[in-house]
């Protein structure tokens, strides 16, 4: 997985260190509904840049399920994940999360399970 400041993607690899699929989850295109601009709200006054946490999430959720569904992925089959992220950023957990988190089903999506999971959105 990796997440930078305007997409996520995910590849597949067998053990052969071979492609097997990938895809990848535009947040301005496929998230629209954030109103981000290269993937963040811009504060002109202040210089900051700030990314809404749950748009991570859904593109979690939107991108495993594209995997599974265009690119015929079993994700049970998955036997490890390496990820990597933008450098600067930072998400907090809430209180609780942990227990939101050892309580995941997936019978349920990440963004619905952890929709108030973070301190900020």
């Amino acid at each position: 997985l990796d997440l930078s400041s305007q997409s996520l993607k995910g590849t597949v690899i067998n053990a052969d260190g071979d492609v097997i699929c990938s895809a990848s989850v535009s947040f301005e295109a496929d998230l629209a509904h954030y109103g981000t601009s290269g993937g963040v709200h811009k504060d002109n006054e202040s210089g900051e840049a700030l990314a809404p946490t749950m748009m991570f999430v859904e593109a979690l959720d939107m991108c495993l399920q594209r995997l599974r569904d265009d690119g015929g992925i079993d994700l049970a089959t998955i036997d490890s994940v390496s990820g990597s992220g933008q450098q600067h950023g930072s998400v907090y957990w809430a209180r609780g999360a942990e227990r939101r988190l050892a309580e995941l089903s997936f019978r349920l999506s990440l963004a619905e399970q952890l929709k108030d999971a973070f301190a900020t959105e």
